[in-house]
């Protein structure tokens, strides 16, 4: 498909599950589908929240 026909990707979420303190929202400009595009992303600003220290279990 075409760039400027995609749609733009969001993903948005909180974490941790059991006792939210963040809430990660990644945008990609014509992405395409959602979870495909922006999970990635998402997933490694978790990862490195955790290894910071931020994230308390």
């Amino acid at each position: 498909m075409e760039y400027f026909k995609r749609s733009h990707a969001w993903f948005t979420t909180y974490g941790p599950a059991d006792n939210p303190q963040f809430v990660v929202m990644v945008m990609v400009e014509h992405g395409g589908h959602g979870g495909e595009a922006t999970g990635g992303i998402v997933s490694a600003i978790y990862n490195k929240l955790d290894e910071l220290g931020y994230i308390k279990e």
